[in-house]
């Protein structure tokens, strides 16, 4: 029999794999310098300068963008800078910015190391708004890292800040939404249903009450909850359920491809991939089958485009169409769907390991299963 389908929200960066810099530019601008500035300040300038220049070089947001080796070697050079900063929420930003940039081409470790950077200065100022934004991102990375305990430690810690910030003031609410949405997902990867279930229904709550308050800017993130929401509800064979939320989301994301809206192309091939799967254990094989014909048509070249991106993202939809590809008794087409799955995964793990490992194990078993080997 088949391990558990894997989950198209395992994927490294997904739904944010493009804005990591932007998000860090966010972050930077949104800290309070709460201490007192240093007895120097144009060192602190200097740092800030310094920095900021190379950081800026290296932003894959910029025309054009930057290379993976432009990005590594910028945010590499800056690490010295940033651990010598007196500052502790100017050391803060900077740790954050950069370990940011190194996620966003998958150096976990560094990244990992820039957040501790950033979680200890910010516990130091007392912005908590900072720390519970700085928690969340190292449980990110630690999460795609496999270190799943390390992960929840940190979303539970920045879930609890963000929770007070929000009952303070409503403008926290998405930041609460996002912690929510997180780890939720990291629950249910963690095989705790309950909890997952609770924590992905309310973000969808809170993240439709934000777009009836407000049309537009949050309809992406709720329908991503959405979709999160049906994967969760398809694992607890909630099928109806599963269905309905899967649904809203699609109609969402078609929505916005209509509208040619930022990422729409690949939130629409994940969320069809995701439906697909849920129809397959509900029967209806023919419909699953569109929805994962469509959904690769879509994958296939971002991923020849974008392989840091949106590899994983074939990957993981190539699993769950060998699971379809099983259950109508083409067992050959599964297990070749398989082997390219296994194939886009190897090297994501031997750059990073630990972020795939779960994945190629479950391909592993699923194999072995369908092969008939012990």
């Amino acid at each position: 029999a088949f391990a558990r389908a894997l989950r198209l929200r395992r994927r490294p960066l997904w739904w944010l794999a493009a804005g990591f810099a932007a998000a860090a530019l966010a972050i930077l601008a949104a800290v309070r310098l709460t201490e007192p500035r240093p007895p120097d300040p144009d060192a602190t300038r200097g740092t800030l300068e310094f920095v900021r220049g190379l950081l800026s070089a290296a932003n894959p947001e910029t025309p054009g963008g930057a290379s993976s080796a432009t990005v590594l070697a910028a945010a590499t050079k800056a690490v010295p800078a940033i651990r010598a900063e007196s500052d502790p929420a100017l050391r803060a930003s900077l740790a954050m910015e950069t370990g940011s940039l190194f996620e966003s081409i998958g150096r976990l470790s560094e990244a990992a190391e820039l957040y501790d950077i950033a979680v200890a200065a910010f516990r130091r100022t007392g912005d908590d708004g900072a720390l519970a934004a700085a928690l969340h991102r190292r449980g990110t990375a630690a999460r795609l890292a496999g270190r799943l305990a390390d992960a929840d430690a940190d979303l539970s810690e920045a879930l609890s800040l963000r929770r007070v910030l929000a009952a303070r003031d409503p403008a926290a609410e998405p930041d609460l939404a996002a912690t929510v949405s997180s780890l939720g997902a990291l629950r249910s990867f963690r095989h705790r249903p309950a909890e997952a279930l609770a924590l992905l229904r309310e973000a969808v709550d809170i993240r439709r009450a934000l777009d009836a308050r407000k049309p537009g800017p949050y309809r992406r993130p709720l329908a991503r909850s959405l979709s999160n929401l049906g994967i969760e509800l398809g694992d607890q064979d909630r099928l109806g359920e599963a269905l309905a939320a899967h649904d809203e989301a699609l109609s969402l994301f078609r929505a916005r491809v209509g509208e040619r809206a930022d990422g729409a192309v690949p939130d629409l091939a994940r969320a069809l991939a995701s439906r697909a799967d849920v129809l397959r254990k509900a029967g209806r094989l023919d419909d699953a089958r569109a929805d994962f014909d469509e959904s690769l048509a879509l994958l296939r070249p971002l991923a020849r485009d974008e392989p840091g991106t949106y590899a994983q993202s074939l990957a993981h939809a190539l699993t769950n169409l060998a699971n379809l590809s099983h259950a109508t008794g083409d067992d050959r087409a599964a297990l070749a769907q398989i082997d390219e799955a296994l194939g886009i995964l190897r090297p994501l793990e031997a750059a990073e390991p630990g972020s795939c490992a779960q994945d190629i194990a479950d391909l592993l078993h699923n194999r072995a299963a369908i092969a008939g080997e012990p």
